[in-house]
């Protein structure tokens, strides 16, 4: 620890299961992850894997007890639905050892949406949840499943975004603050001054070097993101002072998370 810094608490930790069979043939494209990575990274939570796998309750099942057993939060998307190819549910079940059950709160609920006819009968699937689950109720008729750490959020994006950013403001998080240097030098010249800027703020402070084709004006970005602001300051000081002002071609301070 660098003398006169206090130490900040532990990062809340994430990762993210996408299931679906058309994401991994690429009949759709998939939108949820980029939003729960740019909303994660807003709000200081460290996304730190991410899974995409095939409507199979076993490969849900082994993806999600990854997730779950090593981070934090595991948020899901996909799989769920009426239709057969619909088994999130069951295998986040799996994943917990749970039976699944049927809810009479959630019966009422499909009942009130859907109606009673075929198509209502068909939608009670949603009802079926793992034992144990509970629920989250924000803007919108349905609400959010919930099952110890792991949200199970749909697919369909406008309702993923509207779930998924409702439960991140519900989880405290330290807010993560970035420094970005555009640097006119080759990422050959960089690598000791960054190695060793990297080794004397690990764990405080996170170096990035990122090679630029094509930019006039520079040719890597190079990031400083800390939840510390004193180590972040202390940090690019040491990274500026490391060259002739002639190498620096821009210097952005306290970039907006997400956009470094």
């Amino acid at each position: 620890m660098m003398e006169g810094s206090e130490p900040v608490g532990e990062a809340q930790t994430a990762g993210l299961v996408l299931i679906g069979n058309e994401l991994l043939s690429g009949k759709i494209r998939d939108a949820n992850g980029p939003h729960l990575v740019a909303g994660l990274r807003r709000h200081g939570i460290d996304l730190l894997e991410m899974h995409v796998v095939a409507d199979n309750v076993d490969a849900i099942a082994e993806a999600v007890n990854l997730v779950r057993l090593r981070r934090d939060h595991c948020f899901t998307s996909g799989g769920i639905g009426p239709t057969h190819d619909d088994v999130t549910m069951e295998g986040v079940a799996a994943a917990f050892g749970v039976p699944l059950e049927e809810r009479p709160d959630l019966v009422e609920i499909v009942s009130a949406v859907f109606g009673e006819g075929e198509s209502g009968q068909a939608w009670r699937k949603m009802a079926v949840v793992p034992s144990g689950t509970r629920l989250e109720f924000v803007r919108g008729n349905w609400p959010i499943y919930v099952v110890e750490n792991v949200y199970v959020l749909p697919g369909i994006p406008e309702i993923f975004r509207r779930h998924f950013d409702y439960l991140v403001t519900t989880i405290e998080a330290i807010p993560i603050e970035s420094n970005v240097a555009y640097m006119k030098i080759g990422e050959g010249e960089l690598t000791r001054p960054l190695t060793e800027l990297a080794e004397a703020y690990a764990g405080r402070v996170d170096v990035g070097s990122y090679p630029v084709l094509g930019h006039p004006d520079y040719t890597v970005k190079v990031t400083l993101d800390s939840r510390d602001p004193q180590a972040l300051s202390e940090a690019t000081t040491r990274l500026v002072g490391a060259f002739p002002p002639e190498v620096l071609f821009e210097l952005a301070e306290r970039v907006e998370a997400g956009e470094a």
